[in-house]
């Protein structure tokens, strides 16, 4: 009983503070979906398990386990003199992009999309954040009022002109272009 009450608790503080075990999120989105579309989602994962390595190992990606996901988004039409405060972070923009990857091949089985499609919303969620710097947006802030893009464009960047990325993409027949696309 007590040890119960404990687990409940730590998952309410990591739920509170955006920490989502993945397996935990894995089951809870397949018991949203009918028997059907729960194992199509489990077909889905297994297709794109090959893939889906590839790009985690992608030094670009990996990158994103050390970056927490930090607070103070900006209007970058109105770049302010200083930094918005910084926000702890209980999770790092690898967790958050893997979370929008499950949630995208969720949705794309949901809406009956086939596995080709659901791939790039699996790329779009792994790629949406690689061109963060350190300080999340507050870093943005800076580098857009030294003259650099925000943080879009650099991964947009990223994605179109680094061979780490294009090379092993293309040997999987996908387009880089398209995967910009989704995440726009």
């Amino acid at each position: 009983m007590v040890l119960d009450i404990e687990r409940e608790e730590a998952e309410a503080f990591l739920r509170s503070h955006g920490v989502f075990p993945l397996e935990k999120v894995r089951a809870d989105l397949a018991c949203s979906l009918d028997e059907t579309k729960r194992k199509r989602l489990h077909e889905v994962r297994s297709e794109l398990g090959p893939l889906e390595e590839v790009i985690m190992q992608m030094p670009l990606i990996k990158r994103l386990q050390r970056l927490k996901q930090l607070g103070g988004k900006v209007n970058p039409q109105k770049v302010s003199p200083s930094p918005l405060p910084l926000l702890p972070a209980f999770h790092t923009r690898y967790e958050h992009s893997r979370l929008i990857v499950e949630l995208g091949k969720a949705a794309g089985v949901q809406l009956g999309l086939p596995t080709k499609d659901i791939a790039y919303l699996m790329m779009g969620g792994w790629f949406h954040d690689v061109g963060h710097s350190a300080f999340s947006h507050c870093g943005d802030e800076f580098l857009i009022r030294n003259g650099l893009p925000d943080h879009e464009q650099r991964g947009e960047n990223y994605i179109r002109d680094n061979p780490e990325i294009r090379k092993p993409l293309e040997q999987h027949d996908i387009n880089v272009e398209r995967i910009i696309g989704v995440i726009k």
